[in-house]
């Protein structure tokens, strides 16, 4: 069976609909690939990081709205570059109060070759 790795890295930045859709899509991707029996993960990347920040927060209309499809694949997460939470986005707290293992270690990211080198189908968000 296929092993799915879905790396969301747009930003959360301002309102922004492009990287908005890209979020949504990344977690109904993720919720859908599972409700068929696939093995799928989601992952956080780069400033995608902040999207932890901004789901832990919910503090806009987005993030509200879109919140319960999070709750719902929180699960899948499989993890989030720790340089990228940690040292560049400040993200880390967000990670550790979801649950999130911040992987690569505090000098190096998480790469992206060690998902395909485990087997996953990278798409990037």
């Amino acid at each position: 069976m296929p092993k799915y790795a879905l790396v969301v890295m747009s930003d959360p930045g301002e309102p922004n609909p492009g990287m908005q859709g890209r979020m949504v899509h990344a977690m109904s991707a993720a919720r859908d690939l599972r409700a068929a029996g696939q093995d799928a993960s989601l992952w956080f990347h780069g400033i995608g990081v902040m999207w932890l920040s901004a789901m832990d927060s919910r503090m806009d209309p987005f993030t509200r709205h879109y919140g319960k499809l999070f709750d719902e694949v929180k699960d899948l997460i499989g993890g989030a570059c720790e340089f990228c939470a940690v040292k560049r986005f400040g993200a880390g707290p967000s990670a550790e109060s979801l649950g999130v293992t911040l992987l690569g270690g505090g000098d190096e990211h998480h790469s992206i070759a060690a998902l395909i080198a485990d087997g996953h189908d990278v798409t990037i968000f």
